[in-house]
Parts: C-alpha cells; sequence; structure tokens
C-alpha cells in the first residue's frame, strides 16, 4: 500500500511539473540619481525612484485583420501578375517585330539577288540611253548588299 501510495504522489508531482504555468514576472523601472534608467526584477533600491512596470500578456492575433491582410496579399499578387503578363505581353509583341523585319529584309535580298542576276545577264542599249542594264545591275547590287549584310 505504501509504494501504491508512493507511485501515486509521484506520478502526481510530474504531471502538475509539466502541466502548463502561467508565467509571470515582476519587473521594475528605477531611476538613479543621475537620471540611469534599468530595469530589474526586485524593487528599486534606496535613493532611486520607480515603480513595477506592469507587462501585458501577448494577446492572439486578430482574425479578421489576418483574413484582410491574406486578402490584400492576394490582391497584390493578382496585380504583379497582370504586371507581369503585360510587360512579357510587350516583350512578345517586340519579339513578332524583329522577326517580322527580318523576314522582310530576307525577302528583300532574295529580290535584290534576283534583280541583279536578271540585270546582269541584259544587253546595255545605251546608244540611245534608252535602257541601261549595267545601272540597274549596280543599283541591284547595292540593295542586295543592304539587305543582305
Amino acid at each position: 500500500m505504501k509504494v501504491a501510495a508512493w507511485m501515486g504522489m509521484a506520478v502526481l508531482a510530474m504531471v502538475a511539473s509539466i502541466w502548463p504555468q502561467k508565467v509571470q514576472a515582476q519587473v521594475f523601472r528605477c531611476i538613479d540619481a543621475d537620471g540611469a534608467v534599468s530595469f530589474l526584477d526586485s524593487p528599486c533600491p534606496r535613493g532611486q525612484r520607480g515603480g513595477e512596470v506592469t507587462v501585458k500578456p501577448p494577446t492572439a492575433p486578430d482574425a479578421g485583420a489576418a483574413r484582410r491582410n491574406d486578402r490584400e496579399r492576394e490582391r497584390m499578387y493578382q496585380q504583379e501578375d497582370v504586371r507581369r503578363r503585360a510587360f512579357y505581353a510587350g516583350r512578345e509583341q517586340e519579339a513578332e517585330q524583329r522577326a517580322a523585319l527580318v523576314r522582310d529584309y530576307a525577302r528583300k535580298c532574295d529580290n535584290a539577288r534576283e534583280q541583279q542576276a536578271y540585270y546582269a545577264t541584259r544587253p546595255n542599249f545605251t546608244a540611245n540611253g534608252a535602257y541601261h542594264s549595267q545601272k540597274m545591275a549596280e543599283h541591284w547590287a547595292s540593295e542586295a548588299k543592304r539587305y543582305c549584310n
């Protein structure tokens, strides 16, 4: 019987030691003669003025405020997503414009080479100045140089 009582007391002591307890310490704010402020866990010594400071326990956060913060954060993420999409859409549009310009230059290059080859094989009618294929060939050579390089 003595062993059972002793075991019961031991269990009770162990449960009491791990049971959550409200811990609150006293804090005193003391000011000495020189005006220096110190915080102590015991009352202020003689010659110093001050008193006990009340420390408020932490409170649980407001659930409504947390939801408002979550909504505001979600709104900010959505706005950033819209900005990012607009930025990349603009970049895609610029890339498409550059690709169109490259295609246009390639088409003009091919055309200039064809015209240059055509006029290089044509006879020159320079006696009366009516037709001069050499000048046209030189013109298309300069166009080919412009668009093909």
